[in-house]
């Protein structure tokens, strides 16, 4: 919440809280709600200063993301030798890398959903490394919905939760239930790889559309998702969801002190 606007909040909702008390005044009221905006001044700054300390030490953060490192993803490896690839991906990385809210909001949820996502990935035969592309689809948020009316935290869009057997319907929508809607999506990622091949191109389908990409690999002669030439947001997905995953596989080393933080049911 802005400052400004967690200050008018809050003097706003004291005036309301006292509005029915017949013996206080106008005047104390406000005076009241002075103070209290005066202290939610202070408490924003306070704020807005350790994000910008956060943020200082994130950059700082010793972890980097070089050519030496690689993904695995079952039996196939993402290596990071090549330059143009590795500076596509570190450019994500460090993003995430210096934005506290973002991997702070992530690390927190993880303590909701993180063995839940684990167990059903290893149920189904995907790789654990995969939790990373829910992490940026929802942000582990299982309320997430997005303009295209994907919902849920593996992103479903109607026609795709329909296809794997989810209720959706006026009444119930089982995309909003991560215990029905993860193993939904683990079988998805599974047809996409045994369909197109590779784990790289179940990412990309996974945004796109199997069907699209599809098409594009036939009409381009590739089978290299880097190469492809693919929609934009696609091409972007491709890179941020790897950089994600090296975020989760690294993210006690960037951030030692992050075992001490709470991660509670819900954020």
């Amino acid at each position: 919440m802005k400052k400004g606007m967690l200050v008018v909040f809050v003097a706003a909702l004291l005036h309301i809280a006292n509005a029915g008390i017949s013996n206080t005044s106008d005047s104390t009221l406000w005076r009241r709600a002075d103070s209290l905006a005066a202290l939610a001044n202070r408490l924003a700054d306070s704020l807005e200063e350790t994000r910008l300390q956060l943020k200082n030490w994130s950059a700082r953060a010793p972890v980097q993301l070089t050519s030496q490192d690689s993904l695995i993803f079952g039996d196939a490896v993402l290596s990071f030798r090549d330059s143009v690839l590795l500076k596509a991906i570190q450019e994500r990385f460090y993003w995430i890398k210096n934005d506290p809210e973002l991997w702070l909001s992530w690390h927190v949820r993880l303590g909701r959903y993180e063995e839940l996502i684990l167990s059903t990935l290893r149920e189904h035969g995907v790789p654990e490394i995969f939790i990373g592309l829910f992490i940026w689809e929802s942000r582990l948020n299982s309320d997430a919905k997005s303009r295209a009316k994907a919902v849920g935290i593996p992103q479903f869009i109607p026609f795709t939760g329909q296809a794997y057997g989810l209720r959706i319907n006026s009444i119930v929508d089982e995309r909003l239930n991560p215990y029905i809607s993860l193993p939904a999506a683990a079988k998805h990622l599974v047809d996409l790889k045994d369909s197109l091949g590779s784990w790289l191109l179940a990412i990309a389908a996974y945004n796109c559309g199997e069907p699209q990409l599809k098409r594009r690999i036939a009409k381009q002669g590739t089978r290299d998702v880097f190469l492809l030439e693919k929609p934009t947001e696609t091409n972007g997905y491709v890179y941020l969801v790897p950089a994600t995953m090296f975020w989760y596989q690294k993210r006690y080393e960037l951030y030692p002190w992050l075992e001490f933080v709470p991660q509670y049911e819900e954020f």
